[in-house]
């Protein structure tokens, strides 16, 4: 974290007029502070370094508490369904806060794959693998797809299909496999 580039700036914005022309240079210090705040989280979980806190965890008031987190960043172009279970569970032992990350880089994934707009569906539901019962969690979009070749590289570290660098730091998806691997899971991807 980067606190003394955060605070200098939300000081210097106190002192502003809301039509100055030198807010969006504050705005864009604080969005690239937080962009080198999220590439450092996630070189540290992706590298291991994150506490691993495990617990029982509610899969449908992780689910419902990060989207009332991320719903709020989602433009207005883009609708959001959750399809869960309307009774507590099903449970994981897990660290909520690495899984929390894991579904939030998913629904973050699928609106940058929808730049005109669209619709993502989140669903919670209890399955079957070859191991045994399984929570799983489907993060859907309405986006273009993937090609191919883009699919078989998402979850490598640093891979971004995105024209735009601005837009992340290419450890999203990565991430996502480390965290779910890390707890036993599996990640799954369907493109049309």
């Amino acid at each position: 974290r980067a606190p003394a580039i955060d605070g200098s700036a939300e000081a210097v914005g106190l002192h502003l007029d809301e039509q100055s022309p030198a807010r969006r240079p504050l705005a864009t210090i604080a969005a690239a502070t937080e962009q080198g705040n999220e590439l450092v989280r996630g070189l540290m979980t992706f590298g291991r370094r994150a506490a691993y806190r495990p617990e029982a965890v509610d899969l449908v008031e992780l689910t419902e508490r990060t989207y009332g987190i991320v719903g709020h960043s989602l433009p207005a172009t883009i609708e959001v369904s959750l399809d869960v279970p309307t009774t507590a569970g099903p449970f994981v032992l897990g660290d909520p806060v690495q899984l929390q990350q894991a579904l939030m880089n998913l629904i973050l994934n699928a609106r940058h794959a929808m730049p005109d707009g669209g619709r993502i569906t989140v669903r919670l539901r209890r399955c079957v693998a070859v191991h045994g019962p399984m929570a799983c969690i489907d993060v859907e979009d309405t986006g273009s797809g993937m090609a191919p070749e883009v699919q078989a590289r998402i979850f490598e570290p640093f891979f971004s299909a995105r024209t735009d660098e601005r837009t992340g730091t290419g450890l999203g998806l990565a991430i996502v496999h480390g965290v779910v691997t890390r707890h036993g899971g599996v990640v799954r991807c369907v493109s049309a």
